[in-house]
């Protein structure tokens, strides 16, 4: 068993063992069906997902006039020299699993369910993001540059990896963090084909996954939680109720009507 179906088992093997932990919708399978469908669950979500496809036909296509010119460069002259050695370390997952833990272990110290949303975010998205990846890879069989006998270029599984951090940072925390996270993501992608790893293409492909499910699943979460805190204040603040009653009094000397108002 080859590295990479390792990883597609150990995947699985994370997903129904800990996602009861994260997973908030009514049921289980509930939540790893909507957390699966997310970046089709939103307009913004599936316009990043469309048009982050469309880019990877185009370089596909155009193949000769982009992507060639780029990977002879980037091979023969290899910019990134050996730092692409720490590109190749930061898309195998170490940002993503860094982040989840400490913001996890927050939570377990402090009961911030903020830290838990964090965690549950970045956990799901890097989770789906891989899955989807790797299930690509043996199902389109694409050879790599570098080795045509190792036929699992497409998409690059590091580029969706750390562009599933990038997006999950973004949409969590102050530009100041979100910029240097996509930068990051950014030099992974590059020091793929930098590495003769991977074609344009290939690293487009893998991008567009990581950031449809780290903004899908941000959107889905918040939809959630919005609804939730809606759910909170009509019970708090329930509307005023009353019920009115009114009979007839009539008696020897007497007659009237009694008015009865109860307010709860």
């Amino acid at each position: 068993m080859n590295k990479k179906t390792k990883r597609f088992f150990l995947s699985f093997l994370i997903l129904f063992s800990l996602n009861p932990l994260f997973c908030r919708a009514e049921t289980f399978l509930e939540g790893v069906g909507l957390d699966a469908a997310s970046p089709f669950l939103t307009s913004t979500a599936r316009t990043v997902f469309f048009s982050g496809s469309a880019l990877t036909l185009t370089t596909t296509l155009m193949k000769p006039q982009i992507e060639d010119p780029l990977q002879n460069y980037s091979v023969a002259h290899k910019p990134l020299g050996s730092s692409s050695s720490f590109g190749d370390a930061a898309g195998q997952m170490i940002p993503n699993v860094a982040y989840t833990a400490v913001m996890f272990g927050h939570y377990l110290i402090t009961k911030n369910k903020t830290t838990l949303n964090y965690a549950s975010q970045m956990f799901r998205s890097s989770l789906y993001s891989a899955l989807l990846s790797t299930v690509l890879k043996y199902s389109i069989r694409e050879p790599r540059p570098n080795n045509g006998n190792e036929r699992t270029s497409f998409p690059s599984g590091h580029a969706s990896d750390i562009f599933s951090f990038a997006t999950t940072v973004a949409m969590n925390h102050a530009w100041y963090f979100g910029v240097p996270a996509y930068a990051l993501a950014g030099f992974v992608g590059y020091s793929r084909i930098n590495d003769n790893r991977h074609y344009l293409h290939d690293v487009i492909g893998g991008a567009t996954i990581g950031v449809s499910y780290g903004l899908g699943i941000y959107l889905r979460d918040t939809a959630m939680q919005n609804e939730k805190k809606s759910e909170e204040i009509q019970v708090k603040d329930p509307k005023p109720k009353t019920e009115a009653s009114i009979a007839p009094i009539l008696g020897n000397d007497l007659a009237g009507i009694m008015v009865h108002v109860d307010f709860f």
